[in-house]
């Protein structure tokens, strides 16, 4: 038998709204120093579970991204993506010096 796979619940629905503008903007960020210029940007809606959005866009170990799929915390979904983002934002950035 196939059973729903249900995230642990969120307390505060506001703070997750605002926990998903935070990834999207880092994800925004990296999207328009990487992609080509003019290229198209898909739609999110933060309204739904943005770490499921995001992760096909995620290319990384297959373990890692199973890992982030079963993850039953959205929040911690979004600390894992983010961390991703940042330390490719940090690779893009030109070195100074």
């Amino acid at each position: 038998d196939v059973v729903p796979y249900v995230d642990e619940g969120v307390l505060r629905p506001a703070a997750i709204v605002e926990a998903r503008a935070h990834t999207l903007d880092l994800f925004l960020s990296l999207v328009d120093q990487i992609a080509e210029p003019g290229g198209p940007v898909p739609e999110y809606d933060l309204n739904l579970d943005l770490s499921f959005q995001l992760a096909p866009a995620v290319q990384i170990d297959d373990r890692w991204q199973q890992a982030l799929l079963q993850e039953r915390r959205e929040v911690v979904r979004l600390e894992r993506l983010e961390a991703v983002f940042q330390a490719a934002l940090e690779r893009q950035a030109p070195e100074e010096g």
